[in-house]
């Protein structure tokens, strides 16, 4: 059986990272402080321990250009 996709999304600086971090049981993700926000690109995850990938998105801001940035970065992840 093919494994399941889960992505999460927010704001930057929320701890979206973090929280793959606690899901995956290790410090896979980078992780920072601050509002700014550390993930700068698109990451998939995996563990043989769960049945399904993490994608780790960059945080999605009230701003045009890095809205946009990250809606191309999951269009581009889903076309494959």
């Amino acid at each position: 059986m093919e494994r399941g996709n889960v992505l999460v999304i927010g704001n930057s600086g929320v701890g979206k990272s973090t929280l793959i971090n606690s899901v995956l049981g290790d410090e896979k993700a980078k992780t920072g402080y601050g509002s700014s926000g550390t993930t700068d690109k698109l990451e998939i995850y995996e563990s043989e321990e769960i049945p399904f990938r993490i994608i780790d998105t960059i945080g999605f801001e009230p701003s045009f250009i890095k809205e946009h940035k990250a809606i191309n970065a999951v269009k581009k992840m889903v076309k494959g």
